[in-house]
C-alpha cells in the first residue's frame, strides 16, 4: 500500500478534481444537441483527461517512492504514453480558437462540420507517430523523477519538436487573437452609435472570442518563453540537449542549474551555493464555455 506526503496528497486532490470536472462536462456535452465547436471540445476533454490520467498514474501506483529504482521501467511507459495526449490538447485548443474567429468574422456554421475528420485525423495521427518516434529514440534512457511525476529527459529529439508546434500555433493565435481584436473595436464603435439588442449581442460574442483567443496565446507563450530561458541557462554547461528541464513548467525559468553550479564548485573554491528547487506547478488549459443564447443565436443566421 503506497504512502503519500502532505504535499502529493494535495497534488493528486487537484488533479481528481479537474478529471472529476472534465468527466462532467464531457458527458455533459456528448448528451448535449449538436452545435458549432461540440466535437472540437470533447476531444479536447478527452485529450485532458487522457494526459491528467497517464500523468498522475506514476504516483498513484509508487506513492512517496515514486523516485526509487523500482518505478523506473513503469514510470518510463506512463512518461512516453502522456506525450500522446500532449499535442492534441495544445493543437485542439488552437483548432478552436480558429473556429470561433471564423464564427464572428465568417458567420461559418458549417466550418467545424467540414474540416472536422480531416483536421482530427491529422492531430493523432502526428500523435501517435510522435509517440513511436519517442519510444525508439529514448528507449534506453533513464526516466527524470520529481517527488510528484515521471518525464523524458529534454533532448533534440523533443525540446526542438516541442518547440516548432508551439511556435507555429502562438503565431497562428496571434493573428487570430489580433484581428478578433479589432473586430471588437469595430463592434464595439458600432454599438456607441446605435445601440440596440442584436449589437450588444454581436459585442458580446466578439468580447469572449477576443477574450479567450487573447488568454490562450498568453498561456502558450508563457510555457515558450519559460523554456527557453533554461535552456538558455544551460548553454554555459554545453550540455543544452541533455538538460532535465521542466517542459511546460513556468518556474523552471527561474531555477538555477543544477549542472551550472557543479562545473562551478569545480572550477572555484569558494563559498558553495545551494540551490533550492521550485515547487512543481500544475497549470491547466482554460476553456471558455460559449453559452447557450450565443449558439441558439447563431444556429437561427
Amino acid at each position: 500500500m503506497p504512502t503519500y506526503t502532505p504535499s502529493q496528497i494535495f497534488y493528486l486532490s487537484l488533479h481528481f478534481t479537474s478529471i472529476f470536472l472534465i468527466l462532467v462536462l464531457n458527458i455533459h456535452l456528448f448528451r448535449s444537441k449538436p452545435f458549432i465547436t461540440k466535437w472540437t471540445l470533447i476531444q479536447i476533454c478527452l485529450s485532458l483527461l487522457g494526459y491528467s490520467l497517464f500523468a498522475i498514474s506514476s504516483l498513484v501506483i509508487f506513492g512517496d517512492r515514486i523516485q526509487s529504482e523500482d518505478s523506473e521501467e513503469l514510470c518510463s511507459i506512463l512518461a512516453k504514453l502522456t506525450t500522446f495526449f500532449h499535442y492534441p490538447v495544445i493543437t485542439f485548443t488552437s483548432v478552436l480558437s480558429c473556429y470561433l474567429w471564423f464564427l464572428i468574422v465568417k458567420t461559418n456554421l458549417n466550418l467545424e462540420k467540414v474540416t472536422l475528420r480531416w483536421i482530427s485525423a491529422m492531430i493523432w495521427g502526428w500523435s501517435l507517430v510522435y509517440l513511436l518516434f519517442i519510444i525508439i529514440m529514448a528507449r534506453d534512457e533513464r526516466m527524470v523523477k520529481t517527488t510528484m511525476y515521471c518525464k523524458l529527459q529534454v533532448k533534440w529529439y523533443n525540446y526542438y519538436v516541442y518547440w516548432t508546434v508551439m511556435s507555429i500555433l502562438i503565431l497562428f493565435n496571434f493573428g487570430f487573437g489580433g484581428h478578433s481584436i479589432y473586430i471588437l473595436y469595430k463592434r464595439w464603435s458600432i454599438f456607441k452609435n446605435k445601440k440596440n439588442r442584436q449589437t450588444a449581442i454581436n459585442l458580446g460574442y466578439s468580447v469572449r472570442v477576443a477574450a479567450y483567443i487573447s488568454l490562450y496565446t498568453f498561456l502558450m507563450l508563457s510555457y515558450l518563453v519559460s523554456d527557453t530561458i533554461s535552456i538558455s541557462k544551460s548553454k554555459e554547461t554545453n550540455d543544452l540537449l541533455d538538460k532535465e528541464v521542466h517542459i511546460g513548467d513556468f518556474t523552471s525559468a527561474l531555477r538555477q542549474p543544477e549542472s551550472l553550479e557543479l562545473k562551478r564548485q569545480e572550477t572555484q573554491s569558494t563559498n558553495d551555493t545551494n540551490v533550492e528547487n521550485t515547487t512543481e506547478t500544475m497549470t491547466s488549459v482554460i476553456i471558455l464555455d460559449l453559452s447557450q443564447d450565443f449558439i441558439n443565436h447563431y444556429n437561427e443566421i
